[in-house]
Formats: C-alpha cells, structure tokens, sequence
C-alpha cells in the first residue's frame, strides 16, 4: 500500500512538473513571437491601394514581389493582402510572385532590399502587368538607370521604409502609393483593437495627395 502511495506520489509530481514545463515554454514561444497585427493591416491596405490602381484596368494583372524568407512579418503582410485583394477585386489575377532570393551582404527584409537592376529587370519582364507591388521597398529613384530607363514603368505600389526614395519616386510618377512607417505624430490610435488601427499607429499611406504636408527630408 504504501509503495502504492509513493508511485501515485511520483506520478503527479511528473505532472505537475511536466505541465509548469509545457506552460514555460508556450510562454517563451509566445514572447519570442513578433506582433503582427499592424503587418496584417499593411497588407490590407496593400491590397486596397492596389484595388484601386486596378478599377480602371480591365485585364487586372498583378506581381507581387517580395522576398525568399520566413520572415512572419512577410508572411503576415503578404497573406492579408491576398486574401484581402481577392475579396475587393475578384477579377484580379496574381501573373506572379517574384521571390528575390537574398545575395552578397545587400539587407533585405519588410520594406527594404529592392535593388534598382532587379526592379528593372522585373519591370521588362512584366511589361503587361497592370500593377506592380512590393514589400521589400522601391529601388533608388536617383540612379542612373532608372534615368535612363526608357519604356513605361506599370502602376506601382509598394511598402517602403525609405521616405526619402518614396517621395521622389511619387514625385517622377514612378509610383502611385507607398506605405511607409509613420512620420506624422501623435499617432491616432493609443488602444488598437482593429487590423486598421493597428496599421494606423504605425503607418501612413503616401500618394501624390500627401506630398504637400510630406516632411523635408
């Protein structure tokens, strides 16, 4: 009886141990976890821009160009703007989705790493696309190749970390949106409980209506 009592005793103490163990962990999963809600509004608003530079478009061809990488700010960012496309704009076909594969010691990530040579070369490639659409950036409107560029640049929207770059692109009508962190303080949400309000604390949509009020950079 008594040896009975001791492997009962035994058997809980793993128990318990075992469950303080498991709750450990989820707890270190879940703060290693990045908070995502702001990118899964990014991502709407990606797809609401692109929306609206497809109403007047009538094949509806997008490409979607981002990164190759498990990032799940990328992920989140790049799920809700399908999902939401689809659901303004059932016509809308995704032609592709260019993965850049990151090279030589150039950062890419959310917003940063679109290369000039690689936007141009995606550009002739796509030269029927209706839109164009990118989460790792713009690619620097002061280099001489894009000067030199000579054919039509496709309806363009992208999310940026660049001010600076997405203004002047803005500006030379080499792109129609541009989500960028926000510059324009306080923000208008202290308590987010929507996507949209999460995007609204941390971002801001920039098109050619917001370059009056844009900061000088």
């Amino acid at each position: 009886m008594k040896n009975a009592k001791q492997y009962i005793h035994i058997l809980l103490l793993a128990v318990v141990t075992s469950g303080a163990i498991s709750w450990i962990l989820v707890q270190q999963r879940d703060a290693a976890k990045p908070e995502t809600r702001q990118h899964t509004g990014l991502g709407e608003v990606m797809a609401e821009e692109t929306a609206k530079q497809l109403a007047k478009r009538e094949k509806k061809r997008v490409v979607v160009i981002s990164l190759q990488s498990k990032d799940p700010i990328l992920h989140a960012q790049e799920e809700s703007f399908f999902a939401k496309l689809k659901n303004l704009c059932p016509e809308s076909e995704i032609k592709e989705t260019i993965r850049v594969d990151p090279e030589g010691e150039k950062r890419y990530g959310p917003g940063l790493g679109l290369s000039t040579r690689r936007f141009l070369r995606i550009v002739e490639h796509n030269m029927k696309a209706d839109v164009l659409v990118s989460f790792i950036g713009t690619p620097d409107p002061g280099s001489a190749e894009m000067h030199a560029f000579a054919s039509k640049i496709p309806r363009f929207v992208a999310s940026t970390r660049d001010l600076a770059d997405a203004k002047k692109m803005i500006e030379k009508n080499w792109l129609r949106a541009a989500i960028v962190p926000r510059y324009d303080f306080p923000a208008p949400k202290d308590d987010p409980k929507t996507t949209q309000d999460w995007f609204t604390r941390y971002f801001q949509i920039v098109t050619t209506n917001e370059l009056a009020s844009f900061p000088k950079i």
